[in-house]
């Protein structure tokens, strides 16, 4: 498979969420609202590095499923132009890498364009939840 070195704004990523009670390593990724049974996504479901990993949609033929590790993980999905649209602190930007590997061709990673902190970071992490939706739900 040759490597894409461009991704368009409109392509789909997906990554997986950790169930918030099969999960006791991680804070909780998500909350649910008691009354509606909504999903909100919490920043901390990228937490993990400096890159968030993420599947390419259309290398998985857009079936959310296969990003799962276990049959507890939820899976959630942004855009490419989601992730370029999120304003950091110090007008950096973010983008999104394919970076396949021999067990997921669909791997990609989200990284800071220019030299980041801590705070970049956090700012990126606030901005892929709240662009975040629900394909997946965890199972609790």
């Amino acid at each position: 498979m040759d490597r894409i070195i461009k991704l368009d704004n409109k392509e789909c990523l997906y990554r997986r969420i950790l169930s918030n009670s099969h999960n006791d390593r991680t804070p909780d990724q998500y909350t649910i609202d008691d009354i509606t049974g909504e999903i909100s996504i919490n920043s901390t479901a990228f937490l993990g590095g400096k890159k968030p990993s993420v599947d390419i949609a259309s290398i998985n033929n857009y079936v959310p499923s296969k990003t799962k590790r276990s049959d507890t993980d939820g899976i959630i999905s942004f855009t490419v132009g989601d992730v370029r649209s999120i304003e950091i602190i110090g007008g950096r930007k973010a983008d999104v890498e394919p970076t396949p590997d021999p067990c997921n061709k669909a791997h990609a990673e989200i990284y800071i364009t220019t030299k980041s902190n801590s705070n970049s970071l956090s700012d990126l992490r606030r901005g892929l939840a709240k662009r975040s939706t629900v394909k997946i739900k965890p199972v609790e």
